[in-house]
């Protein structure tokens, strides 16, 4: 690997984390916040107060599906660097100067904008992974883009260290937060402009192949082949010529249909396990199971402290398991976090804590092996170039729809039915890893004209076999496909 491009991917890591670190910290800060704005809150009725922090739990995820929505047109008209730079970096900025001015004026509806506006960043942080992907050696796909997500969720382990209520976690000093955000982010985007864009959009999409060389030069050394890279590329470029670049021609391609529902099984292994759920409510569950404050946050700081070594091993774990055998090791986690989670909430006071604990290690450890990641990892594995883009857009809409549904529910359905929604989320993850286990080819080390060919080729076995037609030569049938 080229020591530049091992660099640049530190750089982002480091830089890039300013939403990871309000998305971590924000549980954390629940109760300092919530204070400042109580006054803002006793300003409305006891109607309002509920959709008020209904909403609140929910603003991250509905910036979220807002940023999912403008992802795939500013993707394929921006391109992947002021998409994942300039856009990612400016939302950031945005959300919290709305959270420190929210302060200022006593604004609870100003700070849920601000929330708003840092899930739109973080819906925009997997363009990241599509332009890092796009610009390294296939061999590193997976090292690169565990790289870059180790890098961001130990930037936010440390950052919990400073939520502690003697430090910056109180009611004078939580808006230091967002400011560090901010102060990332304006890095991030200055520096970040002197990074080529990424070769493979350069050669496909804007059609200039001098650029394209430059930027992998840049990426992958002196020594780069580039007639093997545009070559790739090329056959990339081919598979989509002939236009799949609408839902409804999505749906029509087996193989692209295959790959499509593939990435959506994968998006929703985050939304049917606790992280969603966690992101809002991860303080609030702590609290009443009778943890004060400050023994929340340590109990935060013991999950991720648990699951910290994990956060290292996963950039060489992916490149030795593969992809299909670490999403089910992902999956086996959150599911076990469920049933911990489950069995904690029939036990009394002593145990349930410990319980709720070791249930919530499991989920941190999920996270730290990739839990967020695989999804962006696979589409940039798995999709063609042209249609990387909408995929990603369709995938993220309706998962992170469904993580906004079930967010906005959770209060109410958890007070009237229990463990009803944790026994739900943890049937669907138990049915989903089994079909995506069956499914999901092993894309480790392939290209993304060699995954295609694999999904096209058994695809056209299963139709010779039950339905006496095709062929398992995909040059001869190709063009039908899309």
């Amino acid at each position: 690997m080229h020591s530049r491009l091992f660099a640049v991917t530190l750089f982002h890591a480091i830089f890039g984390s300013h939403g990871d670190i309000l998305a971590t910290t924000y549980n954390l800060l629940t109760v300092p916040i919530l204070e400042t704005f109580q006054t803002s809150i006793n300003q409305y009725g006891e109607g309002a107060q509920g959709l008020l922090y209904s909403l609140n739990g929910s603003s991250y995820f509905i910036g979220m599906f807002l940023g999912a929505v403008i992802s795939s047109y500013c993707t394929n008209k921006l391109g992947r660097k002021l998409t994942a730079i300039v856009l990612k970096n400016i939302f950031c900025i945005i959300g919290g100067l709305l959270m420190i001015v929210s302060k200022h004026y006593i604004s609870f509806p100003l700070f849920i904008a601000g929330n708003v506006f840092t899930g739109i960043s973080m819906a925009l942080k997997h363009i990241m992974f599509m332009y890092l992907s796009e610009s390294v050696p296939v061999k590193y796909v997976g090292f690169i883009s565990l790289t870059y997500s180790t890098g961001n969720f130990l930037m936010a382990f440390i950052a919990i260290f400073f939520t502690l209520p003697n430090v910056f976690g109180n009611l004078d000093c939580w808006q230091y937060f967002p400011a560090c955000s901010i102060g990332l982010a304006g890095l991030h985007l200055i520096i970040s402009l002197f990074f080529p864009e990424s070769p493979k959009h350069l050669y496909i999409s804007k059609k200039n192949s001098v650029a394209s060389r430059l930027s992998l030069q840049f990426y992958h050394g002196k020594s780069v082949n580039f007639e093997e890279v545009e070559e790739n590329f090329s056959i990339e470029m081919a598979i989509t010529a002939a236009g799949t670049s609408s839902f409804t021609q999505l749906l029509e391609a087996p193989t692209m249909r295959r790959i499509f529902l593939i990435i959506l099984g994968v998006s929703f292994i985050p939304t049917f396990s606790a992280f969603n759920i966690k992101a809002a409510y991860l303080t609030s569950i702590y609290i009443a199971a009778s943890f004060s404050q400050y023994e929340a946050t340590n109990a935060i700081i013991f999950t991720n402290l648990f699951a910290l070594p994990f956060l290292f091993i996963s950039p060489f774990l992916i490149e030795r398991v593969g992809r299909k055998s670490l999403l089910t090791l992902i999956a086996i986690l959150c599911m076990f976090e469920w049933v911990f989670f489950i069995v904690s909430q029939q036990l009394e006071k002593t145990l349930m804590q410990p319980t709720l604990i070791f249930a919530f290690s499991f989920g941190e450890a999920a996270k730290n092996f990739g839990l967020l990641t695989l999804q962006p990892l696979l589409i940039a594995e798995m999709c063609p170039h042209t249609i990387r883009g909408l995929i990603n857009q369709l995938t993220l809409i309706i998962a992170i729809f469904t993580a906004v549904l079930i967010n906005f529910l959770f209060p109410v359905v958890h007070a009237v039915f229990g463990i009803g929604l944790p026994i739900a989320m943890l049937i669907l993850m138990f049915i989903l890893t089994i079909i995506l286990h069956k499914i999901l080819p092993e894309t480790m080390g392939k290209t993304t004209n060699e995954t295609y060919a694999l999904i096209f080729k058994k695809l056209r076995k299963v139709n010779f076999i039950h339905h006496n037609y095709g062929s398992t030569d995909d040059s001869s049938s190709r063009s039908s496909d899309l």
